[in-house]
Order: C-alpha cells, then sequence, then structure tokens
C-alpha cells in the first residue's frame, strides 16, 4: 500500500496521472468512484490529490492500481485543493533512456 501526492497533470477515461516536483506515476481504475469523478468532472487536470492504493506494475511500469467500486480508506483519491498549475517537465529521449 502506498500514499502518494501530486498534482492531477492528466484525467481520462480509467486514468489519471500524477506528478510531482521529482517524478509521476499513473493511477488507474477499472471502474467506480475515480472513473465517474472523471467522467463528471470532479476530477479533472490540475487539482492536488492524495491516493492511497496498492503499488502495482503494468508493462513494466509502477502504477496504482485502485479496486473497483466505491473508495475505502485504502482505496482512494482525495482532492485536497483544485486549479493549480501544472508543470510539465521537459526532457530529451536521451535523458529518458539514461535516467528511466
Amino acid at each position: 500500500m502506498v500514499r502518494v501526492r501530486g498534482i492531477v497533470s492528466r484525467a481520462w477515461g480509467r486514468s489519471i496521472y500524477i506528478q510531482d516536483a521529482n517524478a509521476g506515476i499513473g493511477i488507474r481504475q477499472s471502474s467506480g468512484a475515480m472513473v465517474d469523478a472523471i467522467a463528471n468532472g470532479t476530477l479533472k487536470e490540475g487539482d492536488s490529490v492524495e491516493v492511497i492504493g496498492p503499488r502495482n506494475d503494468f508493462n513494466n511500469y509502477a502504477q496504482i492500481q485502485l479496486a473497483s467500486g466505491a473508495y475505502s480508506s485504502t482505496n482512494t483519491v482525495i482532492v485536497l485543493a483544485s486549479n493549480r498549475k501544472v508543470t510539465p517537465i521537459q526532457i530529451t529521449v536521451k535523458q529518458l533512456n539514461q535516467n528511466g
């Protein structure tokens, strides 16, 4: 189980991506509260969030996979603030290949 905080840099379909000053991670849910919040616009780019859920790997990339259904104390996305500025970090393909 992990607990992370970051700014939503993408919210679409069944996934959000969050980032902080150091890194980013994807959060996925097949169906349930997070997917509904994305669809109705209550979870969107620029939201500052805290995510609690199990970390796993998908195609060799770390992600947080929330269980389907309602939020719980160990399976949740909590919106802490809205309308935060998302500042993307520019890197080259070479930098990505060297530093993952």
